[in-house]
């Protein structure tokens, strides 16, 4: 019974896009454009509908719809050098002022309007018809989609919680001790004794002793004979007296420096 309702939904599903495709495949084309109508071009220009054609896509199984003014314009499918000298053909004029002209085979339509001087104008178009598009092929019966089975859920598997690991303790360095600096100390100064000079002992001056003046002797006669050197005469007690005090004078000062250095 599911089954029999599954070939039905496919089957109506294969017609609806055939009629789609049908419908998409086939459209009107209105010439010039929604916003222009066949009549002479906008601002005289005379290519305004080939640059249109240009633009537009043309296939097998459209409709070219010419709308216009019945007492004004037509429309006449003309051949390739009749479009290009704008002459007229043997084919009817049309002239219901909506126009639709099916596109049965590819390749390139001309048209023109048939009034005196409005191909001139601008007035004609041409259309290249491309091939039409192949038809979607049918599907094949969709089979009933049968869900999957959901397998059960399993729980996901809870790993024991691991204790946390305590970081060993550092004991707390103890800061260094710095020895306290003892100052040098001072130096003793050493004074010298002062040594007392001793008194010296006044020297008196010496007593100048008188030298005994000269004898002028008579002089002696004259001798035939050698003259004899006499013998210096001996020091006297002054001199000697001299020596004494300058001796005893030495011997003084030579004290004296020692108790002072």
């Amino acid at each position: 019974m599911a089954q029999g309702r599954g070939n039905a939904k496919a089957i109506l599903c294969v017609v609806a896009l055939l009629a789609f495709s049908h419908a998409v495949a086939a459209k009107d084309i209105i010439i010039g454009g929604s916003t222009q109508k066949w009549d002479f071009p906008p601002g005289t220009d005379t290519g305004y509908y080939a640059t249109w054609s240009a633009k537009t896509t043309f296939a097998v199984g459209d409709n070219l719809v010419f709308q216009y003014q019945s007492d004004g314009h037509d429309v006449q499918e003309v051949s390739a050098s009749q479009y290009d000298s704008c002459l007229l053909s043997d084919n009817p004029r049309l002239s219901t002022g909506s126009d639709k002209i099916p596109l049965t085979k590819a390749g390139d339509r001309y048209f023109i309007c048939a009034f005196i001087g409005h191909c001139e104008q601008g007035m004609k178009v041409k259309v290249t018809v491309g091939a039409a598009s192949t038809p979607p092929t049918t599907p094949p019966a969709t089979p009933p989609v049968t869900p999957p089975t959901t397998p059960p859920v399993t729980p996901p598997v809870t790993p024991p919680a691991t204790p946390p690991v305590t970081p060993p303790t550092t004991p707390p360095v103890a800061p260094p001790v710095t020895p306290p600096v003892t100052p040098p100390a001072p130096t003793p100064v050493i004074v010298a004794p002062t040594i007392a000079p001793t008194p010296v002992p006044e020297v008196a001056p010496p007593t100048s002793v008188p030298e005994p003046s000269p004898t002028i002797e008579e002089p002696a006669p004259a001798s035939t004979e050698s003259p004899t050197t006499s013998p210096a005469p001996a020091p006297g007690s002054a001199h000697s007296v001299r020596v004494g005090f300058g001796v005893v004078g030495a011997a003084v000062v030579a004290a004296i420096g020692a108790l002072l250095f």
